[in-house]
Protein backbone atom coordinates (compact mmCIF):
# COMPACT_ATOMS: atom_id res chain seq x y z
CA UNK A 1 0.00 0.00 0.00
CA UNK A 2 2.87 2.32 -0.26
CA UNK A 3 2.77 2.76 -3.90
CA UNK A 4 1.85 6.44 -5.10
CA UNK A 5 -1.40 6.19 -7.40
CA UNK A 6 -0.39 7.55 -10.86
CA UNK A 7 -2.73 9.09 -12.94
CA UNK A 8 -1.72 10.19 -16.56
CA UNK A 9 -2.83 14.17 -17.64
CA UNK A 10 -1.80 15.83 -20.98
CA UNK A 11 1.50 16.58 -20.83
CA UNK A 12 2.68 15.29 -17.06
CA UNK A 13 1.49 13.13 -14.32
CA UNK A 14 1.27 13.07 -10.92
CA UNK A 15 2.12 11.10 -7.91
CA UNK A 16 0.62 10.70 -4.56
CA UNK A 17 3.24 10.57 -1.84
CA UNK A 18 1.79 11.13 2.02
CA UNK A 19 0.04 14.32 1.83
CA UNK A 20 1.56 16.31 -1.42
CA UNK A 21 0.48 15.54 -4.62
CA UNK A 22 3.71 16.12 -6.93
CA UNK A 23 3.06 16.55 -10.96
CA UNK A 24 5.62 15.39 -13.27
CA UNK A 25 6.96 15.83 -16.45
CA UNK A 26 6.04 12.79 -18.34
CA UNK A 27 9.19 13.04 -20.77
CA UNK A 28 11.93 13.67 -17.90
CA UNK A 29 10.07 12.50 -14.44
CA UNK A 30 10.86 16.18 -12.98
CA UNK A 31 9.08 17.59 -10.71
CA UNK A 32 6.87 20.15 -12.32
CA UNK A 33 5.44 21.56 -9.02
CA UNK A 34 3.80 19.93 -6.02
CA UNK A 35 0.50 20.80 -4.42
CA UNK A 36 0.68 20.97 -0.59
CA UNK A 37 -2.45 19.51 0.80
CA UNK A 38 -4.24 19.78 4.22
CA UNK A 39 -4.74 16.19 4.93
CA UNK A 40 -2.97 15.01 8.14
CA UNK A 41 -2.83 11.56 6.94
CA UNK A 42 -1.75 9.95 3.50
CA UNK A 43 -3.79 10.61 1.08
CA UNK A 44 -5.70 6.78 0.34
CA UNK A 45 -8.19 7.44 -2.73
CA UNK A 46 -7.60 10.31 -5.46
CA UNK A 47 -9.44 10.89 -8.75
CA UNK A 48 -9.06 13.25 -11.96
CA UNK A 49 -11.89 14.59 -13.83
CA UNK A 50 -11.78 13.75 -17.29
CA UNK A 51 -10.65 17.42 -18.24
CA UNK A 52 -7.84 17.57 -15.77
CA UNK A 53 -8.92 20.56 -14.09
CA UNK A 54 -10.67 18.85 -10.62
CA UNK A 55 -9.08 16.55 -8.44
CA UNK A 56 -10.79 14.52 -5.55
CA UNK A 57 -8.38 13.04 -2.74
CA UNK A 58 -9.38 11.10 0.57
CA UNK A 59 -7.31 10.87 3.01
CA UNK A 60 -6.53 8.65 6.10
CA UNK A 61 -7.75 11.32 8.16
CA UNK A 62 -11.26 11.24 6.57
CA UNK A 63 -10.98 14.20 4.91
CA UNK A 64 -12.65 14.42 1.62
CA UNK A 65 -11.54 17.43 -0.80
CA UNK A 66 -12.06 18.38 -4.08
CA UNK A 67 -8.97 20.54 -5.63
CA UNK A 68 -9.65 23.42 -8.27
CA UNK A 69 -5.80 22.22 -10.26
CA UNK A 70 -6.14 25.52 -11.81
CA UNK A 71 -6.20 27.74 -9.01
CA UNK A 72 -5.03 25.18 -6.37
CA UNK A 73 -7.90 26.10 -3.86
CA UNK A 74 -10.10 23.61 -2.77
CA UNK A 75 -13.41 22.53 -0.78
CA UNK A 76 -14.49 20.17 1.31
CA UNK A 77 -17.35 17.34 0.58
CA UNK A 78 -20.45 17.31 2.20
CA UNK A 79 -20.12 14.20 4.20
CA UNK A 80 -23.67 13.81 5.06
CA UNK A 81 -24.02 9.87 4.41
CA UNK A 82 -21.53 7.57 5.21
CA UNK A 83 -19.07 7.16 1.85
CA UNK A 84 -17.61 3.53 0.72
CA UNK A 85 -14.54 4.97 0.33
CA UNK A 86 -13.06 1.57 -0.52
CA UNK A 87 -15.48 1.57 -3.68
CA UNK A 88 -14.43 3.67 -6.40
CA UNK A 89 -15.18 7.64 -7.12
CA UNK A 90 -15.90 9.18 -10.60
CA UNK A 91 -16.56 12.60 -11.88
CA UNK A 92 -18.33 13.01 -15.01
CA UNK A 93 -15.49 14.53 -18.02
CA UNK A 94 -16.13 18.08 -17.06
CA UNK A 95 -16.02 17.58 -13.33
CA UNK A 96 -19.47 18.74 -12.25
CA UNK A 97 -20.31 16.19 -10.62
CA UNK A 98 -18.65 13.25 -8.43
CA UNK A 99 -20.30 9.87 -7.97
CA UNK A 100 -19.64 7.93 -5.03
CA UNK A 101 -21.07 4.74 -3.21
CA UNK A 102 -22.56 5.73 -0.20
CA UNK A 103 -25.32 3.87 2.72
CA UNK A 104 -28.46 6.26 2.90
CA UNK A 105 -31.37 4.71 5.88
CA UNK A 106 -29.10 0.92 5.94
CA UNK A 107 -29.25 0.92 2.22
CA UNK A 108 -26.22 0.96 -0.39
CA UNK A 109 -27.32 3.98 -2.91
CA UNK A 110 -24.74 6.13 -5.19
CA UNK A 111 -24.72 9.76 -3.60
CA UNK A 112 -24.01 12.70 -6.24
CA UNK A 113 -21.97 15.63 -5.45
CA UNK A 114 -20.99 19.09 -6.97
CA UNK A 115 -17.95 18.80 -8.51
CA UNK A 116 -17.13 22.52 -7.29
CA UNK A 117 -18.87 23.08 -4.11
CA UNK A 118 -18.80 19.79 -2.38
CA UNK A 119 -22.51 19.51 -1.51
CA UNK A 120 -24.44 16.38 -1.79
CA UNK A 121 -26.96 16.79 -4.73
CA UNK A 122 -29.43 13.41 -4.68
CA UNK A 123 -28.91 9.46 -3.54
CA UNK A 124 -29.76 7.58 -6.33
CA UNK A 125 -31.67 4.45 -5.75
CA UNK A 126 -33.94 3.36 -8.91
CA UNK A 127 -32.58 2.14 -12.37
CA UNK A 128 -33.27 4.00 -15.17
CA UNK A 129 -34.77 0.85 -17.30
CA UNK A 130 -36.22 -2.07 -15.47
CA UNK A 131 -36.20 -4.36 -18.76
CA UNK A 132 -32.05 -3.50 -18.72
CA UNK A 133 -31.73 -2.86 -14.61
CA UNK A 134 -30.10 -5.99 -14.17
CA UNK A 135 -27.30 -8.17 -16.59
CA UNK A 136 -25.95 -11.42 -14.71
CA UNK A 137 -21.64 -11.84 -15.94
CA UNK A 138 -19.08 -13.37 -13.60
CA UNK A 139 -16.85 -10.83 -12.21
CA UNK A 140 -14.68 -11.58 -9.49
CA UNK A 141 -15.21 -9.09 -7.09
CA UNK A 142 -14.66 -6.13 -9.39
CA UNK A 143 -16.76 -2.72 -8.99
CA UNK A 144 -16.48 0.09 -11.66
CA UNK A 145 -18.34 3.18 -11.82
CA UNK A 146 -18.20 5.36 -15.14
CA UNK A 147 -20.58 7.87 -16.37
CA UNK A 148 -21.34 7.83 -19.66
CA UNK A 149 -19.56 10.96 -22.43
CA UNK A 150 -22.73 12.58 -21.94
CA UNK A 151 -22.75 12.42 -18.35
CA UNK A 152 -26.27 11.81 -18.25
CA UNK A 153 -25.94 7.90 -17.56
CA UNK A 154 -24.09 5.71 -14.92
CA UNK A 155 -23.25 2.42 -15.40
CA UNK A 156 -22.02 0.63 -12.09
CA UNK A 157 -21.10 -3.17 -11.81
CA UNK A 158 -20.95 -4.54 -8.14
CA UNK A 159 -18.94 -7.46 -6.73
CA UNK A 160 -22.02 -10.17 -7.07
CA UNK A 161 -22.04 -10.02 -11.14
CA UNK A 162 -24.56 -7.19 -11.64
CA UNK A 163 -24.61 -4.71 -13.79
CA UNK A 164 -26.92 -1.31 -12.97
CA UNK A 165 -27.37 1.64 -15.54
CA UNK A 166 -28.71 4.66 -14.47
CA UNK A 167 -30.63 8.33 -15.40
CA UNK A 168 -29.29 11.36 -14.60
CA UNK A 169 -30.97 14.55 -14.73
CA UNK A 170 -29.82 18.01 -15.23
Amino acid sequence: DNIPERIILDDQFFVIKGTQIHFLDKETGNVISTLDTIHQEWISKARLSGNGKVLFTHGLDGLSLLWDLETGSYTHLSNQFEVNWDNPVQFNFDGSILIADCLVDDAERLCLYDGKTGEFLEAIDAPINDDVDVIDYNFDEYVTVVFNHAGTQIVVNKDDGTIRLWGIED
